[in-house]
């Protein structure tokens, strides 16, 4: 249900959320949607030449699509426990035979992705734990 509300977002092609049971919070790893994507995040670094890996790195631009996630979340009247508090930015997105984190039916295998994106993950909880 989460990545359905949270799919809705323009800038966004794929998004795994995850939820750890020793953890507060929830993460997510999302893939940009290089149309939408592209134009917004160079807007924010005023570099009009920056590649999608670029603007994935790019600690501002992921600051402002977690910001973009997070309102979409809110409006769409989640609680606070469903809203993202931190995000990987993933320029490869979700398929079936390069990565094998989609099934033949376009399904998220989250086992697989989750262990896919386990250093992401822990990073991420990591990150949020010192704050």
């Amino acid at each position: 249900y989460l990545e359905t509300v949270y799919s809705r977002c323009q800038l966004i092609q794929n998004i795994f959320v995850h939820g750890d049971s020793l953890q507060s919070k929830l993460v997510a790893v999302v893939v940009p949607e290089p149309e939408t994507f592209l134009p917004w995040a160079r807007k924010i670094t005023g570099d009009a030449q920056a590649t999608v890996a670029e603007l994935c790195g790019n600690e501002q631009v992921a600051d402002e699509l977690l910001a973009e996630l997070r309102r979409l979340g809110r409006e769409s009247k989640l609680q606070g426990f469903e809203i993202i508090c931190s995000i990987y930015c993933e320029v490869e997105p979700f398929d079936i035979e390069g990565n094998k984190l989609l099934t033949s039916t376009f399904k998220l295998k989250r086992s697989v992705a989750k262990e896919y994106y386990r250093k992401q993950i822990d990073d991420m909880y990591r990150a949020i734990n010192k704050k």
